[in-house]
């Protein structure tokens, strides 16, 4: 069994990150996933309530 040579493993990135060209495009359809999953999570929650 070799021993492995871990000198040149760097956890920084050569190149520098790219952030999105607007925050509000980064969160276009947000309200729609929290609206979505407030309405699907409400739904059993409703249904076991009503049958119990």
């Amino acid at each position: 069994m070799r021993d492995d040579d871990f000198d040149n493993i760097r956890a920084e990135r050569e190149t520098p990150h790219r952030f999105a060209a607007s925050p509000s495009k980064k969160y276009t359809g947000l309200w729609k996933q929290i609206a979505l999953g407030i309405v699907i999570g409400h739904l059993p929650l409703g249904l076991t309530g009503f049958v119990l």
